[in-house]
């Protein structure tokens, strides 16, 4: 017959491993969502650098019509990046 202490020490250690799991669970989900800001701060440094080159959001867009195909494909995919980003980190 198994001792209600044992039953106890048993529950107990269950009890602190699932805790310690979903600790390390929440430790690791923050440090996702840190990365995914740390990225999505470096596309947007990069996106106002290139508006403050260009002279501003409308002088970009313009711009996109006359640069070639290799940086205007860099230019929307930096747009798509931050969309997708800031995607990520709302779910």
């Amino acid at each position: 017959m198994i001792q209600p202490l044992a039953m106890i020490t048993v529950a107990g250690l269950a009890i602190a491993i699932i805790i310690i799991f979903a600790i390390f669970r929440k430790i690791k989900f923050r440090s996702k969502m840190m990365k995914l800001e740390k990225e999505k701060e470096d596309a947007m440094q990069e996106l106002r650098g290139m508006l403050r080159s260009a002279g501003g959001l409308n002088n970009l867009l313009t711009d996109l019509r006359s640069m070639p195909q290799d940086k205007r494909q860099e230019t929307l995919a930096l747009f798509q990046k931050i969309k997708d980003l800031t995607d990520a980190i709302r779910n």
